[in-house]
């Protein structure tokens, strides 16, 4: 491949490697090796995500980046572990000039210790955000605020975060954090240009939608994508929040592996309360409860449809669901899907049959 086209060959690196940190991509350090020619695209992935720990792994990091400071510029995903070993602030003021920087993670590694004050992290986000206009993703995950051994984050503290980087438009917050409002603090502004949120977590999905609708409409982030987890998040403020901003969502994630039985009830009312501007809906339930859902749904240029099951639930109501699917509200829907939490589909090529109305559409999901 050394005589192909350049743009040919970062292509097919392109397609080897993968972007989601949590599937390993092991051969991507040996991308270069082929011939020079594939160096410059290897090392855009291979430097692309970086996970700064304790002190050791970051002071010998900042070792290797010493004699290469160009790899600073191939970091777009910077994720920053807390945990036993207190990371040294000024060792990591040398990661900041990260000017392609699109994401920060923040977490904690372990339960038992109580990580610095958070504030001290306040400095490190705006440097970051000054040096890299590009940033757009917060994710806070397993954040230890507070008492150790408790998973508590004040939301003004979670606010104060967004306010450090403006530029962000995606928020995640959750994987066991415990997370309570804050009575005695004044209402901080809010990202305008927030649009996309996830939330794991009733306590997280209370606070926060507390903190949205102390503003007024015009000053509250009108969100596009929400990620609720679980369904029965939607509670009084998350209601609120929907019925004051809910016309701006186009896409909703109600999914969890909890509450099934609670999750009929939730889903209608998160549904009460969104608009015909929605085109994709993904949500999960006991297998009989699908129709029902699917009836709830509101007219709409629907995309997609996902429901996640239990495998072990009962059976597939097909022919209810092919009836709902034909309903006028989905003469726009382009694709429907069915899967297990294991990521199975139970839409198949031998099971396409159970849904003849649909399958005579081309919507069903067969891909693999």
């Amino acid at each position: 491949m050394r005589d192909f086209p350049q743009e040919l060959i970062e292509q097919v690196i392109d397609c080897c490697h993968t972007s989601d940190p949590s599937i390993p991509s092991p051969d991507i350090g040996t991308y270069g090796l082929v011939c020079t020619k594939w160096v410059p695209r290897s090392r855009f992935h291979l430097f692309s995500h970086v996970r700064v720990m304790a002190i050791h792994r970051l002071s010998t990091l900042l070792d290797f980046i010493a004699n290469r400071p160009s790899i600073l510029f191939y970091i777009r995903h910077l994720q920053v572990d807390m945990g036993a070993l207190v990371i040294d602030q000024g060792l990591l003021e040398r990661m900041h000039h990260l000017p392609n920087l699109t994401s920060i993670r923040l977490r904690v590694v372990s339960t038992w210790v109580l990580p610095s004050e958070p504030e001290s992290l306040f400095p490190h986000l705006r440097a970051w955000s000054s040096h890299s206009p590009s940033i757009s993703h917060l994710h806070l995950d397993r954040f230890i605020l507070g008492v150790p051994g408790q998973f508590e984050c004040r939301d003004s503290l979670i606010l104060a975060m967004l306010s450090c980087v403006p530029s962000v438009t995606s928020l995640t917050v959750g994987r066991d954090i415990k997370i309570f409002k804050d009575a005695t603090t004044p209402v901080v502004p809010l990202p305008l240009q927030l649009s996309e949120l996830t939330v794991v977590g009733l306590d997280v999905s209370h606070a926060l939608f507390s903190s949205f609708i102390a503003h007024p409409p015009s000053s509250m982030p009108h969100l596009t994508f929400l990620d609720l987890d679980p369904p029965c998040a939607v509670e009084a403020s998350a209601q609120t929040y929907l019925k004051r901003a809910g016309h701006s969502l186009r896409s909703i994630r109600a999914i969890s592996l909890q509450g099934w039985s609670e999750n009929t009830i939730q889903l209608k009312r998160l549904l009460q309360h969104t608009s015909t501007n929605l085109t994709d809906f993904a949500f999960s339930c006991f297998q009989p409860q699908i129709p029902d859902i699917l009836s709830c749904l509101p007219s709409a240029d629907w995309n997609s449809i996902t429901v996640y099951i239990q495998h072990s639930a009962g059976r597939i109501p097909w022919s209810a669901i092919d009836a709902e699917l034909a309903h006028e509200r989905f003469q726009h829907l382009r694709k429907f899907a069915v899967f297990d939490f294991h990521s199975h589909k139970f839409l198949t090529e031998r099971t396409r049959s159970l849904l003849p109305a649909a399958d005579a559409r081309g919507i069903l999901d067969l891909t693999v």
